[in-house]
């Protein structure tokens, strides 16, 4: 897709001057501009959430399976019957 498309060619902008990686990058050009803690700030908030986001999803699956190993166990010959 395009998005992945433009993240590669950004990722490739960032590198050939001089950056690790396009994150390093995004904040050294802010940092020229003076807005470098702002953009850090940003970044660090973004990953946080993102990160608080996957817990939570894999802490619903989990929960869901053990629950459903829960009541099987409680009753194998009528759990989801007609299946």
């Amino acid at each position: 897709p395009g998005f992945y498309y433009s993240l590669d060619k950004k990722e490739s902008y960032y590198k050939s001057l001089g950056y690790k990686d396009m994150l390093e990058g995004i904040v050294g050009e802010a940092e020229k501009e003076g807005k470098g803690d702002e953009v850090r700030e940003r970044i660090e908030n973004f990953r946080r959430e993102s990160k608080i986001k996957a817990y939570g999803v894999l802490v619903f699956f989990v929960a869901s399976f053990w629950y459903a190993r829960t009541v099987y166990l409680s009753d194998p010959d009528n759990f989801l019957p007609g299946l």
